[in-house]
C-alpha cells in the first residue's frame, strides 16, 4: 500500500511564506513545540520528502529529523 501525505505551513491568510522570496522557515517559528514535535514525528515515519526547487535555494534545508 502507498500512503502520500502532504504538509504545508501557511498564514492566516493563506500565503506559504511571510513576504516575497523569505524562508518558510520563519513560519514554524511561529509554531507550538507541540506542532514542531508532531511535524517532526511525522518526517521520521516517512521513507522520502519532496520540496519545491525554490525550498532548495531559499531554505538550503536539511530536512533531518529534530
Amino acid at each position: 500500500m502507498i500512503e502520500i501525505t502532504t504538509l504545508s505551513e501557511l498564514t492566516i491568510d493563506g500565503k506559504l511564506a511571510l513576504h516575497r522570496a523569505s524562508s518558510s522557515k520563519e513560519l514554524f517559528d511561529y509554531s507550538t513545540d507541540e506542532l514542531k514535535a508532531w511535524f517532526h514525528g511525522q518526517r521520521a515515519l516517512s521513507d522520502a520528502i519532496m520540496v519545491g526547487a525554490n525550498t532548495v535555494r531559499v531554505d538550503d534545508p536539511s530536512l533531518t529529523v529534530r
